[in-house]
């Protein structure tokens, strides 16, 4: 027991501090194999963002027309900010001031400027979707409370503020009762 104890005495801290080290690098292994996981779920389609989307039967419209740059729930880095986070969101390349398109039928729900994303425009459909569309030039084309049809101009590509490390690029996010859903999977 003698030399137990005299080991934990000259070795503890060390031990200690590699268990830390241990943890800290298998939890963000696990982020980085989820996030590789979800963006795996982008190119199939994950079974509850299908099921989401064929209950809802709602079909949308590509807001730009550009390649997916970042999918939905990949493991995103931030230059600015240093660090992985979640992404509910599928961010579409575009040009700077490139005109940006409504997805769906709805109605012009909010405009705002985010820290993070630039200019956000929200759109309310039925069957409780929404549509959000950021790193936009402010002002937006439309207006709070505006009825928007479908391939309508809602605005045009700016910045979102917390990536300028990426190329220009729309920041398309859906939600459904709230939630957020891949919406590669509600797309034509």
């Amino acid at each position: 027991m003698e030399k137990i104890r005299s080991f934990v005495d000259r070795y503890g801290f060390f031990i200690l501090l590699l268990t830390c080290v241990a943890v800290i690098a298998g939890s963000g292994l696990w982020a980085v194999w989820q996030g590789a996981r979800d963006a795996q779920d982008v190119q199939t389609g994950s079974t509850a963002n299908i099921e989401a989307a064929e209950a809802n039967a709602t079909r949308l419209q590509r807001p730009v027309p550009g390649a997916v740059l970042r999918g939905f729930s990949e493991a995103a880095y931030s230059d600015t900010l240093g660090l992985y986070s979640a992404h509910q969101a599928i961010d579409l390349l575009a040009d700077a001031g490139e005109a940006v398109y409504a997805a769906h039928p709805g109605t012009v729900s909010d405009i705002f400027r985010d820290i993070q994303l630039g200019a956000v425009v929200v759109i309310s459909h039925e069957h409780g979707l929404e549509t959000r569309y950021a790193a936009l030039r402010w002002p937006p084309i439309v207006k709070k409370g505006e009825a928007v049809l479908a391939g309508q101009p809602i605005g045009t590509i700016g910045v979102a503020l917390l990536e300028t490390g990426d190329p220009p690029h729309l920041h398309f996010s859906v939600l459904d009762g709230g939630k957020a859903i891949n919406p590669i999977v509600y797309m034509e």
